[in-house]
């Protein structure tokens, strides 16, 4: 995310004012016209000053732009526009992903003369570069990618987990304000192993198994001893003989076991590894 507020806000840095554009056939709208231009001249000017970062992280503008072609009012000259800005934006890629530089491109080349067919060169040139016809798309793309940016934390293996499980508590708030948390459920994943630790309420070494846990949201000072029935997690127990495990647990303080002073130490109701 934070690139693509780097590509905007340069975009605006280079701003520039210059000669009108040519004119703009009637069965082409003003924005997708304005858009396509722009785009042209910001690869043109990525491949010149040798911006190959930027010129990769502009793949999500040209690819929001290009779904003008999908929509279902697009008319036919707006689709042959789009699909030659993008095919420009794409021979482009060869200097800013392979390297190989556009001189020896002889796409990128004839890219470029049809989208001058459409435009005119003049109208391409570095001079009629306006931030404010492009900004409209930038809004839309730093809007669909913080949106997946959600979407993608939400399906996350601990989000699902709590989900499934109906858990809202996690381990930091946990530790933190344990007497008000005592028989609560909460999720907790790290890298676990096995561990000979028995104290206070958690002492039955028949019924459990004791295990260390460092959080991945934390380091050692937050980790748990974490302890499991040995009959319900014998497969556990034996995968922890020849190694520490990766998992994501629901676990509970239960209130008559507490005592106070102890540290970060629960029993385990389920888990997965």
């Amino acid at each position: 995310m934070r690139k693509i507020f780097i590509i905007y806000l340069l975009l605006i840095v280079l701003t520039a004012c210059g000669s009108e554009s040519h004119d703009r056939p009637q069965d082409i709208r003003q924005e997708v016209w304005d858009e396509g231009q722009q785009i042209v001249i910001t690869v043109k000017q990525y491949v010149e000053q040798e911006m190959k970062g930027e010129l990769k992280e502009f793949a999500h503008v040209s690819g929001t732009f290009g779904r003008v072609k999908s929509r279902d009012d697009a008319t036919e000259s707006e689709i042959q526009l789009v699909e030659a800005v993008n095919e420009l934006y794409q021979q482009s890629l060869f200097y800013g992903i392979f390297g190989e530089g556009v001189e020896n491109n002889e796409g990128y080349f004839k890219a470029l003369k049809e989208v001058e067919k459409i435009y005119g060169e003049e109208a391409l040139d570095y001079s009629n570069y306006d931030a404010t016809k492009l900004e409209p798309l930038l809004i839309k793309v730093v809007g669909e990618q913080l949106e997946q940016d959600e979407q993608e934390e939400d399906s996350s293996p601990i989000e699902l987990f709590k989900k499934e499980n109906r858990i809202s508590l996690d381990a930091k708030t946990v530790q933190y304000d344990m007497p008000n948390n005592l028989d609560k459920s909460f999720v907790i994943s790290g890298t676990l192993e096995l561990d000979d630790y028995f104290n206070y309420g958690f002492d039955d070494e028949k019924a459990y198994f004791s295990t260390f846990i460092i959080p991945d949201d934390g380091t050692y000072s937050d980790g748990w001893n974490l302890y499991f029935s040995r009959k319900d997690f014998e497969k556990l127990f034996n995968d922890l003989l020849s190694s520490e495990k990766h998992v994501i647990v629901e676990a509970v303080i239960p209130s008559y076991q507490y005592k106070e002073g102890e540290g970060n130490m629960a029993l385990v109701k389920r888990g997965q590894w």
